[in-house]
């Protein structure tokens, strides 16, 4: 998010994505905690420069880039509606790895009636 906040909304949602992979592609609360850090420094030193190399990190497997764009969408979706600004960059990340995702609506909640 652009408004250089953390959301525990989305936090949840990716301990939920999280639990939900095969076991061997699972990664420590720690693990985790460093790979946001070096990717929050990588996208600080250079976010045009990281943008861009998304396409060749995930040219290998298109399914993996529908993938990843799907859990992406599922912590946006999460956090609430999208600024402006946050919206312009999904768009454009979208646009450069050429996967349009659908952002997931949220569950509607049954009431008492039901």
């Amino acid at each position: 998010r652009p408004e250089g906040r953390v959301d525990e909304r989305g936090f949840a949602a990716l301990k939920e994505i999280g639990a939900s992979l095969p076991s061997a592609r699972r990664v420590g609360f720690a693990r985790f905690k460093e790979i946001i850090r070096e990717q929050f420094l990588i996208v600080l030193r250079d976010e045009e420069r990281a943008i861009a190399a998304l396409p060749n990190l995930l040219q290998a497997d298109r399914r993996q880039c529908e993938e990843a764009l799907a859990m992406l969408h599922r912590v946006l979706a999460a956090c609430g509606a999208l600024s402006r600004e946050a919206s312009r960059r999904l768009a454009r990340i979208e646009t450069l790895l050429d996967v349009p995702i659908v952002i997931p609506s949220e569950p509607q909640q049954q009431t008492a009636a039901e």
